[in-house]
């Protein structure tokens, strides 16, 4: 069996890491034997990817094999369909960026090849220029099955696309990472050590093309910096994207460790794999985060965890996430840049030290997968 796996890959982030970990472990799960060929928008990070989750990827995946193509040359794209079984675009958004041309010549070219095609764990949007709403139509009419990562992006789907698409072919499952993460969860929690005094953060500056907010919103995290460093032993500022397209967190995270100079503030520098990410959250006294997989990382292994979403609070991927968890613990722990009233860092950390955790509950996303994918091939 073999498969293209087309998508934002050649940016990834750690949480995009996770998506493919999830997607590999489906695969493993569902074929004796696959090649992987992983199109990447800069083929050389990606590469370097492939290489740290060496391990990571083969306990997921021990019968698959990957090659990196770059799926910004059209000639290595058809190429890579033209030996394929299957196309997949496995996971992120498909919004209000340029390179969702690239996924509709593909969808395009496999149509036409007769190559069987689908949307693997995706959301919908930030998406408003009807430009993309077009093309992001014309890749949904040609997958063949689509799975949605959370209820909020089918009913964008449905609100934009009501009339073209054939929503048969569309379901909601849920988020591929969400498979690595329960499957370390699973296997590897019970040995941690729980007598860690530090806190792990995570933010960032989202892209204001993309999200619209008040830069001031984010001036916020001088404050909870200083008011974590008062109640931790450590503070621990963990980078979610090392590369300088998608924003590297370390140039955010040493402007704010020079202008507080303390010493209990860390940055983890060194790139790091998945297993050493989901560690750090596991074992931590508490957890803050901004980045979507953040967020979701910190919920499923922690659970003593605060969210400040940048996204949409009615629509947006984190209010999606939140969604799914079907609870009212985050009710006190949750605080969205459209808020109007005030950002307290000090009832942040009120909250947290609570140390009451949210417990939560697998939705075996890796078997609704599987079935779903039984239904295609």
């Amino acid at each position: 069996m073999t498969i293209t796996i087309i998508g934002w890959y050649g940016t990834e982030t750690l949480g995009d890491c996770a998506i493919l970990d999830g997607i590999l472990n489906v695969i493993s799960a569902f074929f004796p034997k696959t090649l992987v060929k992983l199109g990447s928008l800069y083929p050389y990070l990606t590469e370097r990817t492939v290489y740290e989750e060496k391990q990571v990827f083969h306990d997921s995946a021990p019968n698959v094999s990957i090659e990196i193509f770059n799926e910004k040359d059209r000639e290595d794209l058809e190429s890579s369909i033209d030996g394929s079984d299957l196309l997949v675009m496995g996971g992120g958004p498909l919004c209000d960026i340029d390179e969702v041309y690239i996924i509709k010549h593909a969808f395009d070219y496999a149509r036409i090849k007769g190559i069987s095609r689908i949307i693997m764990g995706c959301g919908l949007g930030p998406i408003e220029r009807e430009e993309y709403i077009s093309v992001v139509r014309e890749i949904l009419m040609n997958s063949n099955k689509t799975s949605f990562r959370d209820d909020y992006s089918i009913q964008l789907a449905h609100s934009l696309y009501e009339n073209d698409i054939d929503f048969n072919n569309i379901s909601v499952i849920g988020d591929p990472a969400l498979i690595s993460v329960e499957r370390y969860k699973r296997e590897r929690t019970e040995l941690l050590p729980s007598d860690k005094d530090y806190v792990a953060v995570n933010f960032w500056n989202p892209p204001t093309h993309l999200y619209h907010y008040k830069t001031q919103k984010f001036d916020n995290f001088k404050e909870l910096l200083s008011a974590f460093s008062e109640h931790y032993k450590q503070v621990l500022l963990i980078p979610m994207s090392t590369f300088f397209i998608g924003n590297d967190d370390r140039y955010l995270y040493t402007r704010y460790a020079q202008l507080l100079s303390c010493e209990k503030i860390k940055i983890i520098h060194k790139p790091i794999n998945l297993y050493e990410l989901y560690r750090v959250y596991a074992e931590a006294l508490a957890c803050f985060g901004v980045r979507y997989h953040a967020i979701v990382m910190q919920t499923v292994l922690n659970g003593n965890n605060y969210i400040y979403d940048y996204t949409d609070p009615e629509h947006g991927k984190i209010a999606g996430f939140i969604a799914k968890l079907n609870t009212s613990f985050y009710q006190n722990r949750y605080y969205s840049i459209y808020n109007q009233s005030n950002f307290d860092a000090y009832e942040v950390v009120r909250e947290l030290k609570t140390n009451n955790k949210f417990l939560y509950r697998t939705n075996n996303e890796l078997e609704h997968y599987k079935k779903w994918l039984s239904e295609i091939v």
